[in-house]
């Protein structure tokens, strides 16, 4: 992809926000324009990395598992948060993080509220993560996310209680 297809997902990206979220990111990127580089590369990592959890997940048929509520998305929401938090001020990163979440808070849906606060906890943890290592190697920070995981640090939804219950270990909940 080239330099224009990039700013054209930022802008997309964007464009979905929430507008608290949406000033959130002007006022990090206002305040060092080189944190915009910093968000949508965190964001990109982040979703690659959960996507390839969740592969290790795929199924006899060759089906991937999805990442959303499970297990994959608890790291994903942990490594995102982790990787802001280790490379700009904590201040900035959690601001980002929290109103990340605003839009799922604002929409009155229980299952919306009940996934926030998945999030949130998960981002949590990836926050405490990035501060503790921050400048430290993307690799690391996986591995302290996965740490987390398989820990039962992180947060999943069980899909049969609609509970927050800890995960440990990367098989989502059926």
């Amino acid at each position: 992809m080239g330099f224009f297809d990039d700013l054209e997902r930022v802008w997309k990206r964007f464009d979905k926000m929430h507008p608290a979220e949406q000033d959130a990111y002007r006022d990090v990127i206002a305040a060092n324009p080189m944190n915009g580089l910093v968000l949508k590369e965190s964001a990109d990592k982040a979703e690659a990395w959960a996507k390839s959890l969740a592969n290790f997940g795929t199924n006899a048929a060759g089906a991937g598992i999805s990442i959303h509520n499970g297990p994959a998305d608890a790291a994903r929401h942990c490594y995102w948060s982790a990787l802001l938090a280790s490379k700009i001020p904590y201040n900035d990163a959690m601001r980002v993080v929290v109103t990340h979440e605003f839009g799922a808070l604002d929409s009155g849906k229980a299952q919306d509220k009940l996934e926030a606060r998945m999030d949130l906890h998960n981002d949590r943890v990836g926050l405490e993560i990035g501060t503790r290592m921050k400048g430290g190697a993307d690799a690391q920070l996986q591995d302290q996310c996965l740490e987390a995981l398989f820990g039962g640090k992180l947060l999943v939804i069980d899909p049969k209680t609609s509970t927050l219950i800890p995960s440990k270990s990367l098989t989502p909940l059926r």
